[in-house]
């Protein structure tokens, strides 16, 4: 068992150097190190365990460990790793079925001695923490993320395969789609097997390429970020699954154009998450080239497009200040309820930080509060930004957790 370092922080200790910087003065605050390295770009949280508890996924290591908070220290659980020497090949994202299985998905990327990209297909693994076993599903090209319906009988990922060059695409192999793969999962994981694939095709500003993917509460709606088309498509899991195809185009899921900032620029969407509130199915997108946060609703109408400003970060904050780059860069979004309120939290990658905004009105939502993660960041804005570099995040019970790829670093937040 592997135990990391931490930095603990309450009220009375904020005065001893500790760099929480919410505005909320009697929560608990706690920071992380960890000791494997590899990027850490992904976090679950684990519900219904008697103590904290996340999958934390290393993506150059092929890594992905339970690990549990104890109060005082983090302690390594149960691992699944991959032994590979393709350093192409990435675990690039997880989810979570219950305490012992999980889910990480898996790039295939593969070149010839010359360089030349000769395959860029995907996997999701399916993970047994008791029995040792892993199922090993073929996806889509390049899957970048995956959700797992609330009933736990359907997953999805958003196979983007990453085709476009002037985003620093890594797949030049052109006769691939970008698609979203629907895996069955009602027999167990260990007869997990894909029963549907949407395909993307393009539009006039770029590939329609899947990000990120999350699904409603009713485990029927399902929201996937086009990125490089400033999109979001929605469709309907049991109008999918009732199609005689097992390969459908994009005309079974409702596109709609993401809304540009209050300056002009696209959002670049990247992280979704799913919540209820007005008792309305949302998303919440993070626009990550714009700085912001757009709220939707199930047809995809915006409710707020939130940009978020030197008003809600303080000024000692790392940030980028070019006008060719955003200054803070949402990366991935969380949500989660407390005291009957319901609360949108952000990774911001290049102010090192995670910020909440309380969307209990979706028209009308309010800025809640902004925390550093990570460790010994930098101060003050400059070229590169943070060096904690937060990328993945998740939350329950009133608890957000951060993955921070700059310091290999995981962050626990309790409000």
């Amino acid at each position: 068992m592997k135990k990391y370092g931490i930095l603990f922080c309450t009220a009375i200790l904020m005065t001893m150097g500790c760099d929480d910087s919410s505005n909320n003065d009697d929560n608990t605050f706690i920071k992380a190190t960890q000791t494997f390295q590899g990027n850490i770009e992904s976090v679950r949280a684990i519900d219904n365990t008697n103590i904290p508890t996340a999958l934390v996924v290393a993506s150059k290591a092929k890594k992905a460990c339970i690990v549990e908070f104890n109060g005082k220290s983090f302690d390594e659980k149960d691992c699944l790793t991959i032994e590979e020497t393709n350093d192409d090949r990435e675990f690039t994202n997880s989810a979570v079925l219950n305490a012992s299985q999980f889910a990480v998905t898996h790039t295939l990327l593969s070149k010839d001695s010359s360089g030349k990209t000769t395959s860029c297909d995907g996997e999701v693994i399916f993970y047994d923490t008791n029995t040792k076993q892993k199922t090993q599903v073929a996806v889509g090209s390049m899957p970048d993320a995956i959700a797992i319906s609330l009933n736990k009988k359907y997953a999805i990922t958003a196979d983007e395969h990453d085709s476009n060059a002037e985003a620093w695409g890594k797949c030049t192999i052109e006769d691939i789609k970008p698609s979203v793969s629907i895996i069955d999962l009602s027999e167990g994981i260990e007869k997990a097997h894909v029963v549907k694939t949407i395909q993307f095709s393009k539009n006039s500003l770029g590939p329609r390429e899947p990000e990120y993917v999350a699904i409603a509460s009713d485990n029927d709606t399902v929201a996937v970020t086009l990125q490089d088309s400033h999109e979001v498509a929605i469709f309907s899991l049991k109008d999918v699954l009732a199609t005689n195809e097992d390969i459908l185009d994009e005309s079974h899921t409702s596109i709609s154009k993401l809304p540009p900032n209050d300056a002009g620029a696209n959002p670049w969407p990247d992280g979704i998450t799913a919540f209820d509130a007005n008792g309305k199915h949302c998303f919440a997108i993070a626009g990550e080239w714009n700085d912001t946060l757009i709220l939707i609703d199930n047809s995809g109408k915006t409710l707020a497009n939130i940009r978020i400003t030197e008003r809600e970060v303080p000024t000692n904050f790392p940030c980028i200040d070019d006008n060719e780059s955003p200054r803070y860069s949402p990366d991935s979004v969380t949500s989660f309820t407390q005291n009957d309120r319901v609360y949108v939290a952000a990774t911001l990658r290049f102010a090192g930080a995670v910020i909440v905004y309380d969307v209990t009105d979706p028209n009308n939502p309010a800025f809640y509060r902004i925390d550093a993660v990570g460790e010994n960041d930098v101060t003050g804005c400059s070229e590169e930004g943070s060096k904690v570099y937060p990328e993945g995040i998740s939350s329950t019970q009133g608890a957000v957790w951060t993955a921070n790829e700059g310091d290999d670093s995981i962050t626990y937040i309790h409000y």
